[in-house]
């Protein structure tokens, strides 16, 4: 089977996984995607396949018997290492021996020219990762060794951490290390969720199948569809991860572990193709998958099976040929009815908040929320902090013309605005802030200098839905305890926004 035959029909099979995926993600078992992966790397890495008569290739032959489409599973595509159909004057034929071979020369030579950059660039992560990992320092905590005391594996374990780490990650294979970021306190939940998290990919040997991943991209370079499902193998390994965490922890801690991958995707560091990080893709789908988790069910299960076997039998096989006609069996077609999917999440997200001016020059903060429920909400409680250039806390008087109020690092602000599901509120202005350098004529307030707030982060405290009920933000005191009055990380304050709230009722 040649490389090409190889990789157009496993293009073929990402682009249907792809769909199921984009309808059913939230109805079947995560696992379902990585087994559904798995088979398309079997197919892009390995030249052997089985003829199967109910294969899409098998109609596609006798489609193209009856003068419509080649098969391209039975190899009428050109491939790298075949001979170059020319034209001569209007008649298809074979090329003369040294144009075949100097093309051919020429297109495995730009074959290899990608795969080996491709290779190049992971072997260039892997090794400054390497760097990283061997300057880790074990981890040493009571809770930490507990922990691993009481879940016990098979390979050696380790815990390490590092203060040039932003988020977790896991590493290796026969001697696999969970690496944490070196911090004081680690808040125990989280610290619970995150070695649970890091655990289930180790245990599962996911550094294994990043591995087969990257290679089955420096192979298929030139597929636009490979591309696509290393991103999407890479998601669905972490999707399938938390799923794992939520059913070991139980339905309870979904907020807490939701909570957690919103802090550490704000903190996550640069790219590790071979390592498993905490929090590296799509962390709006990743939420949304935690908080929609729901135990398995026996449909879901045989609906999964059903959907692995039609694929692999489908379209992993090569077509089957029978009979002297050249006629192929015509398989029975399976529909997919699509499910009711929803279009709203539950949350409240901070699309993203800015510094603006007014036209005087006077500068404010420019907010936009946005009400991913679906519940109207007439009543917003929000918590702004403002920090300078350098990441430092400020203590600012947010009420400008309240000459007694004091300074503070924190204020809470009560919005009536009524936001409806799906809609964003995108106001004019926002939240005035004093600059003594350009409100001309204003009274003196505080030392009367320029305002330096460079960065702000904001957070809901509660919201009041429109039939009476009342949200409170379960993070938000650890949220509060976190960032008033500390020193932030810029790269964290960059990308903080969009901060995502769920809303669980």
């Amino acid at each position: 089977m040649s490389l090409v035959q190889m990789s157009v029909s496993a293009g073929v099979m990402i682009a249907l996984i792809s769909v199921v995926r984009l309808l059913l993600l939230h109805r079947l078992p995560k696992k379902t995607f990585l087994v559904l992966w798995w088979i398309v790397l079997v197919r892009l890495l390995i030249p052997f396949s089985f003829p199967s008569p109910v294969s899409i290739f098998s109609v596609i032959g006798e489609r193209g018997a009856n003068g419509y489409v080649a098969n391209a599973a039975d190899g009428n595509l050109p491939v790298l290492n075949s001979d170059v159909v020319v034209e001569h004057d209007g008649v298809s034929g074979i090329g003369s021996e040294e144009e075949s071979v100097s093309v051919g020369r020429v297109l495995r030579l730009v074959w290899l020219a990608g795969g080996l950059l491709c290779a190049v660039f992971f072997f260039v992560c892997y090794f400054r990762c390497r760097r990283l990992f061997a300057e880790a320092l074990p981890a040493e905590s009571e809770v930490v060794s507990d922990w691993l005391a009481q879940h016990e594996l098979k390979r050696p374990l380790t815990v390490r951490q590092s203060s040039r780490l932003k988020a977790p990650l896991s590493y290796g294979v026969l001697r696999p290390v969970i690496l944490i970021p070196k911090q004081k306190n680690w808040d125990v939940r989280d610290l619970d969720c995150v070695l649970w998290h890091e655990f289930i990919h180790v245990r599962r040997f996911d550094g294994l199948t990043k591995f087969f991943l990257a290679a089955a991209l420096c192979v298929h370079w030139f597929n636009p569809f490979v591309w696509v499902m290393y991103g999407l193998a890479n998601r669905d390994l972490e999707l399938s991860c938390d799923e794992a965490v939520v059913r070991a922890l139980g339905q309870a801690v979904r907020s807490t572990y939701a909570m957690a991958l919103i802090s550490m995707e704000e903190r996550k560091g640069g790219l590790a193709p071979f390592a498993s990080g905490f929090s590296r893709f799509a962390i709006e789908e990743r939420i949304q998958a935690v908080m929609k988790y729901k135990k398995t069910t026996f449909g879901a299960v045989l609906a999964s099976v059903a959907i692995i076997a039609g694929l692999s039998f489908g379209f992993a096989a090569s077509g089957s040929v029978s009979g002297s006609t050249g006629t192929v069996p015509v398989p029975d077609r399976a529909f997919i009815e699509t499910p009711d999917v929803e279009t709203l999440e539950q949350a409240l997200v901070f699309d993203r908040v800015e510094l603006r001016y007014y036209e005087g020059g006077w500068p404010y903060l420019h907010r936009i929320l946005t009400n991913r429920t679906d519940q109207t909400v007439v009543d917003t409680q929000y918590c702004m902090l403002a920090y300078d250039e350098a990441g430092n806390p400020l203590k600012l008087k947010w009420l400008l013309l309240d000459s007694g109020a004091e300074f503070t690092y924190d204020w809470i602000v009560e919005d009536d605005t009524t936001l409806m599901p799906g809609q964003t509120s995108d106001p004019d202005g926002g939240w005035s802030l004093y600059d003594g350098e350009k409100m001309e004529g204003w009274p003196k307030v505080g030392d009367g200098g320029p305002n330096q707030t460079a960065y702000a982060l904001f957070c809901i405290k509660q919201v009041t839905f429109q039939d009476g009920t009342v949200w409170e933000n379960p993070g938000y005191r650890e949220w509060l305890e976190t960032y008033r009055g500390n020193a932030v990380d810029i790269s964290a304050l960059q990308s903080y926004y969009p901060y995502v709230h769920p809303v669980i009722r």
